[in-house]
């Protein structure tokens, strides 16, 4: 009886041989798929901020709003808005072919893209100080270019009436400026320019 015990030992010991090479192969693929997880979300965490960074850091400002007058018979109201950009401090370029323009007036509401001349659903840019010729592309502090807006039909701005312009920046930055006729535009002519 003492020659079988011997030998039952030696099987249990290849037994549990097995089962620790079988624990260590799990253990190896959890640890690769843990160490692969970390890494996708460390990335999407750096793409997060990154995106996050650029809507604080990377602000169109609005320095100046005018308008446009237009005159039919005796009415005047203001058929387009001039609005004066620049970048935030410390922003970096940013491309304004890819912003998009949201007009909010008491009764209406339409969303502008990008385009060559301003028309009822695209807005224009204009470099007023452009010293590189980037135009439609802010890349310098000392840039200044001009957004314009056409406000046709029930769009326009009649004596008093306000409106809510929304500059949306490709990169989810926000500028809101919230423009207003005069209550009397009575002293204006066709074409000339009013503070908003």
């Amino acid at each position: 009886m003492t020659d079988a015990s011997p030998r039952r030992r030696g099987q249990v010991g290849v037994e549990t041989l097995i089962v620790f090479a079988a624990m260590i192969v799990v253990a190896a693929l959890g640890a690769t798929l843990l160490i692969s997880t970390a890494g996708m979300l460390q990335n999407t965490a750096e793409a997060t901020s990154e995106d996050s960074s650029a809507q604080v850091s990377d602000q169109i400002l609005v320095v100046g709003a005018t308008g446009t007058i237009d005159v039919d018979g005796g009415d005047r109201t203001v058929d387009g808005v001039n609005l004066t950009v620049t970048t935030s401090p410390g922003a970096g370029e940013i491309d304004l072919s890819g912003a998009s323009i949201e007009l909010v007036g008491a009764t209406r509401q339409r969303t502008l893209g990008y385009g060559e001349t301003a028309d009822a659903g695209s807005f224009a840019v204009e470099p007023l100080v452009d010293d590189d010729a980037s135009a439609p592309v802010l890349n310098d502090r000392s840039d200044r270019f001009s957004i314009r807006i056409s406000l046709d039909g029930d769009a326009r701005l009649e004596p008093g009436e306000r409106a809510t312009i929304r500059v949306v920046g490709a990169g989810g930055s926000v500028q809101t400026k919230i423009v207003g006729a005069p209550q009397s535009l009575r002293s204006y002519e066709e074409g000339d320019d009013v503070a908003l």
